[in-house]
């Protein structure tokens, strides 16, 4: 009954080669998310930075409380 969103971009390497997400968003349905392969004590919500969200690590799973 949930909302998760899995965030798995294609050739992550060499995306960082060409200058990374630079202004990449990703807009989130209504609620607040959790990354639940990376700080699952931040919350997301609304427009997202793809670039924050990913961080180090190339993918996300947010699930809504």
């Amino acid at each position: 009954g949930g909302k998760v969103i899995t965030v798995a971009p294609r050739l992550p390497i060499g995306l960082e080669r060409l200058g990374g997400w630079r202004g990449t968003t990703l807009s989130l349905p209504e609620g607040v998310f959790h990354n639940q392969l990376a700080d699952r004590s931040r919350e997301w919500s609304g427009q997202v930075a793809v670039g924050d969200l990913l961080g180090a690590f190339p993918g996300a799973l947010l699930v809504a409380e």
